[in-house]
């Protein structure tokens, strides 16, 4: 994920990942499937990016779509 964003520096992306893991993937896993639809991807990334920031559904949307 750092070529994706070399702007942020090491303790930012272990902060991101920290929060996303906790507060959202450990919440939502049980409905993360390889099923889920671009428009389910693009919802889980609204609601990310209106509850924990838009750095950290970026993240996240990056992270889902290589899974």
């Amino acid at each position: 994920m750092y070529k994706e964003f070399p702007e942020f520096i090491i303790p930012e992306y272990v902060e991101i990942v920290e929060v996303i893991n906790k507060e959202v993937l450990a919440k939502f896993s049980p409905l993360i499937t390889r099923q889920m639809t671009e428009e389910d991807l693009k919802q889980l990334g609204n609601l990310t990016s209106k509850y924990l920031g838009e750095k950290e559904a970026e993240v996240l949307s990056k992270a889902l779509k290589r899974i």
